[in-house]
């Protein structure tokens, strides 16, 4: 409320022109300037009643925002709803999740026992783990050979033209897949069959296939390598057979067919190094993918496969309990966020109370105050008034004193009348936190006993989980 300016001075002139007036003054009339100014007050006092009513309107929406929210009860079921997916959960459900993988894992694991008794295995398969490993170092050396060979067979495919380095590289690829992959393959599958089959035709078999392959190696190997010898060769005018009658070299090509037959036409490597090295880096890959494949696996004819297949078969089943209790785990984990979210809710609506209730004490106390500076300003108008007004008049004249009644009457001042919708909220400073500190216990203590049955199904599904996992223990 801003209480309106009154000008003295104004005041006192028109005392003085009223003392000296015929008219004739009323004992107790009140001169108009200062009904005027009464008026004046009047309506800024409506003004301002009407700002306070609508601050007071939105106070009190806050305020009953938290009376909606201080009881949690009220709020279960709606609160139960939006956590439902919680309350809900029961591990029983997933216990054919649990139950497939488990009997699946137990049928492997009796299969794994049942070949370990009928082909006397007293030990663990060795090695059956390096699968993996071994596949890596496979790849490894074909990449490693492929390379090596193709700086090989540029020397006589040349490296100008697009179809040099792609035959190169062709004959490079085809003669390291054969060195590594086959090489791989036999050392894995073939050298335990030799020494570990349980029928001699069996063992025989694979001993024949070892060194049908090896006989392979060692022919493809020398026959690529003489046939890069061959092209160089022909490359340079072929090899001298004699000399003419004028002592000249006589140079004769070397059929290509020759390469087929290595071992019969090994002169025509005619001592070059590169062609040499193009058959010993693939005897010496192949070699080292023997091994290999001998060491990725135990030697014994399936025996490593069982092995992985009980523990492949494990991880399945430790994979599905780990995915169970990773979707209680989410689910926990939003039924926590959601609470705490509801909770907090509740404490910043309190704190909003606080804080609107703190707020109409303060236009309340606004409100009294504007009153009172108003009723100030009038009465030092009325004050000025009357001793302008009895300074005119004579010793013998009986002087004037108007009623010092108040400004506005008490429906009008005091704020509990004025804003009567309001004052059931007021609170002085130290009852208001006082009660902002009893109000944030219970509501603290109630939102905790309303989540008791809720922590309680959490543990109880928690102890259910446990329960169910450990019936699929292995």
């Amino acid at each position: 409320m801003k209480t309106p300016k009154i000008n003295l001075q104004a005041v006192s002139a028109s005392a003085r022109d009223a003392c000296f007036s015929t008219k004739t003054v009323s004992k107790g009339q009140i001169p108009r300037i200062l009904n005027e100014y009464k008026s004046l007050c009047h309506v800024e006092r409506q003004n301002c009643e009407d700002v306070v009513q609508s601050k007071l309107k939105q106070i009190e929406e806050k305020i009953d925002n938290w009376k909606a929210l201080e009881d949690p009860k009220n709020q279960k079921k709606e609160i139960e709803s939006k956590i439902n997916s919680f309350l809900n959960f029961t591990p029983e459900k997933y216990r054919t999740s649990l139950k497939a993988p488990y009997d699946d894992y137990k049928k492997r694991e009796k299969d794994y026992v049942d070949f370990k008794r009928q082909h006397n295995r007293q030990h663990d398969p060795l090695r059956a783990g390096f699968k993996t490993w071994a596949w890596g170092l496979v790849i490894a050396l074909f990449s490693i050979e492929l390379y090596a060979n193709y700086q090989l067979f540029q020397g006589v495919t040349g490296t100008i033209t697009e179809a040099g380095r792609r035959t190169a590289w062709t004959l490079s690829g085809a003669q390291s897949f054969v060195n590594v992959f086959s090489g791989f393959l036999v050392g894995w599958l073939l050298w335990g069959k030799i020494l570990y089959a349980s029928h001699l035709g069996k063992k025989l078999f694979a001993l024949l296939l070892a060194i049908v392959h090896g006989i392979i190696i060692i022919w493809m190997n020398l026959s690529i390598g003489l046939w890069r010898a061959i092209l160089a060769s022909n490359a340079n005018g072929g090899i001298q057979k004699g000399v003419t009658d004028l002592g000249e070299p006589i140079m004769v090509k070397i059929e290509m067919w020759r390469a087929i037959d290595p071992i019969q036409n090994f002169m025509y490597f005619n001592g070059q190094q590169d062609s040499f090295l193009v058959a010993l880096v693939g005897f010496v890959f192949a070699l080292i993918a023997y091994i290999d494949g001998w060491f990725s696996d135990d030697p014994y004819p399936q025996y490593g496969a069982r092995s992985r297949e009980v523990s492949k078969a494990r991880k399945i089943l430790d994979d599905a309990k780990e995915e169970l209790y990773k979707k209680w785990e989410v689910i926990v984990s939003h039924y926590n966020v959601f609470t705490d979210e509801e909770s907090r809710k509740g404490h910043d609506a309190l704190r909003v109370w606080n804080d609107s209730i703190n707020e109409l004490q303060k236009q309340f106390v606004d409100w009294e105050a504007n009153i009172l500076s108003a009723e100030k300003s009038y009465a030092l108008a009325t004050e000025t008034y009357e001793t302008a007004f009895n300074q005119g008049l004579s010793k013998s004249t009986e002087k004037i004193f108007f009623p010092r009644n108040p400004l506005f009457d008490p429906r009008q001042a005091d704020p509990k009348k004025v804003f009567s919708d309001a004052k059931e909220h007021h609170m002085e400073d130290a009852s208001r936190l006082k009660s902002f500190k009893t109000k944030k216990t219970d509501y603290v203590n109630s939102f905790n006993k309303l989540s008791e049955s809720w922590q309680k199904h959490q543990k109880d599904t928690y102890n259910l989980i446990h329960k169910l996992v450990k019936e699929f223990d292995v």
